[in-house]
């Protein structure tokens, strides 16, 4: 009976430890993320008000993204700029490479300010 429950430890251990990576991995990727939208701004001398993860269907503009292999994240940014307030959006277009490390993926942002 020893051996099954110093298994049943190691299962629950090992389970717990892939949720930590899979919450670190998501934390992480969020802040890439918001980091390359501050950027984006700092570059307009801009100053952000809110960034919003938003559906592909309240994008405003002409949706050209539709290729079925690549994934697409879409985020409306307020934003002031010179004590003006603004609106812009940022699409974020994440590729699947066919080669190379398994799952590795080249990330590419679209803006429209």
């Amino acid at each position: 009976m020893g051996i099954e429950v110093a298994i049943g430890i190691m299962a629950v251990l090992g389970i717990a430890f892939a949720v930590w990576v899979l919450k670190y991995n998501a934390k992480v990727t969020g802040n890439d993320r918001m980091e390359a939208i501050h950027k984006k701004i700092d570059e307009l001398n801009g100053v952000i008000i809110a960034i919003e993860k938003i559906d592909r269907t309240a994008y405003p503009y002409e949706d050209i993204f539709n290729n079925s292999g690549n994934m697409y994240k879409f985020y409306r940014i307020r934003y002031e700029v010179e004590g003006r307030r603004k609106l812009g959006y940022g699409v974020l277009i994440i590729k699947q490479n066919a080669y190379g490390p398994a799952l590795a993926m080249n990330t590419e942002w679209v803006w429209k300010f």
